[in-house]
């Protein structure tokens, strides 16, 4: 039977039901509203007959390459970069609102796309940028090309500038010190002896500090926690 709008018994929704290509479809549009349903119900046969007619290339989405390649375990312990690419409403326990990222076609993300992702963030440095958006996105769209979802990616990347870093001699660093004022002279030291990013030394809290130890725990990410006070890489 050709695909239909149907009503089913107790829902408001109208339901796609039938089987076209040889693919059975029986779900809701998500919607009561009959042209609006009729719109899904045309997009969803365009799918289909693409998918037939050309192959799973045709009609993958950024989204299912993500969730294949989440459900593969792949993506490590820290995947905030990956949700924020993924959902408009990120923070929330359970994200619904989709991307235009996400809801993109695998084959239409080419180097075009991430830059223009990237200069969304015109004060990112390059590899707060590749680590973001680049980066990514590469993993992703590399796992799909393994199951023929897409090519295989070459995108270029933001260019990390070269250079030796400048750092404070001994010497230096207590002449920086003893110019500071009596109370901002602790705060530098501790900066100095331990490389803490500003934002993760001024949001220490004193239960993460054990002086008699000499030691400081900068945590990681918590279900309360903003971005701006977590640890670079989201671990402790």
């Amino acid at each position: 039977m050709p695909f239909e709008l149907q009503k089913r018994p107790g829902r408001k929704d109208w339901y796609i039901m039938g089987t076209e290509f040889g693919e059975n479809v029986r779900r809701s549009t998500g919607t009561a509203d009959r042209k609006e349903a009729e719109a899904i119900l045309a997009k969803c046969r365009k799918e289909i007959f693409e998918r037939h007619t050309y192959g799973a290339q045709a009609t993958a989405k950024f989204i299912d390459a993500a969730r294949s390649y989440l459900e593969a375990g792949k993506g490590g312990k820290d995947l905030r970069f990956l949700r924020r690419l993924l959902y408009k409403d990120y923070k929330a326990e359970q994200p619904q609102e989709l991307t235009e990222l996400a809801q993109k076609v695998l084959r239409d993300i080419d180097q075009n796309c991430l830059d223009k992702l990237a200069r969304q963030y015109p004060n990112a440095k390059p590899a707060t940028l590749i680590a973001n958006i680049y980066t990514p996105i590469t993993a992703v769209m590399r796992h799909a090309a393994k199951r023929g979802l897409c090519v295989v990616p070459n995108f270029d990347r933001p260019q990390v500038g070269g250079g030796r870093t400048r750092w404070l001699r001994p010497d230096e660093a207590e002449k920086f010190v003893a110019a500071c004022s009596e109370h901002f002279a602790p705060f530098a030291t501790f900066l100095i002896g331990t490389g803490c990013r500003l934002s993760e030394a001024l949001y220490l809290d004193w239960n993460e500090v054990d002086l008699d130890g000499g030691y400081a725990i900068i945590m990681g990410p918590t279900d309360d926690d903003d971005d701006d006070y977590q640890t670079k890489n989201g671990r402790a």
